[in-house]
């Protein structure tokens, strides 16, 4: 009839409709039970630090239209305003009464991490350029900067 289950059926029936669960989303949690019982335990997210890209970044932090960053170590596979390694300093890049940006960066742990090799993102190297700590990145050139539309133009023509 309508509604009813075979006692046995039950926990079948409950494995069928078991939601995904965990950090990856990957499998039930019936199937992760069973691979550790036999020993393959998947890595965690921020597995084995040996393999670990780390890079000095930004996080987002504010409100609309006034934006406020943080400077982080974190994990390269992290999202941005995910979880990260260590607090580095900040970044506000709205002008204040003064007319300046403020930038706050604890300059012996930015060295530390430097030197254990993280990577920083551009921005992140742009402001470390201009506090002194790297140094200053090459500046942007556009090919034909300089050169009129003119000049460009003849010198196509003649070739």
């Amino acid at each position: 009839g309508l509604g009813r289950v075979a006692p046995g059926d039950r926990g079948e029936q409950r494995g069928r409709v078991q939601r995904r669960c965990g950090r990856s989303g990957v499998g039930t949690r019936r199937e992760r039970n069973r691979e550790r019982e036999r020993g393959r335990v998947r890595a965690p997210f921020f597995g084995s630090e040996a393999s670990m890209v780390v890079r000095l970044r930004m996080a987002r932090f504010g409100r609309y239209k006034f934006p406020f960053y943080r400077i982080y170590a974190a994990d390269a596979r992290a999202p941005r305003d995910g979880k990260h390694l260590e607090n580095l300093g900040h970044f506000d890049p709205v002008p204040q009464k003064d007319g300046n940006k403020h930038v706050g960066l604890h300059m012996e742990r930015i060295k530390y991490w430097l030197s254990v090799g993280a990577q920083p993102s551009k921005p992140v190297a742009k402001i470390l350029a201009a506090a002194g700590i790297l140094p200053p990145l090459p500046p942007k050139k556009h090919a034909n900067q300089g050169v009129s539309k003119k000049a460009l133009k003849e010198a196509a023509e003649e070739a």
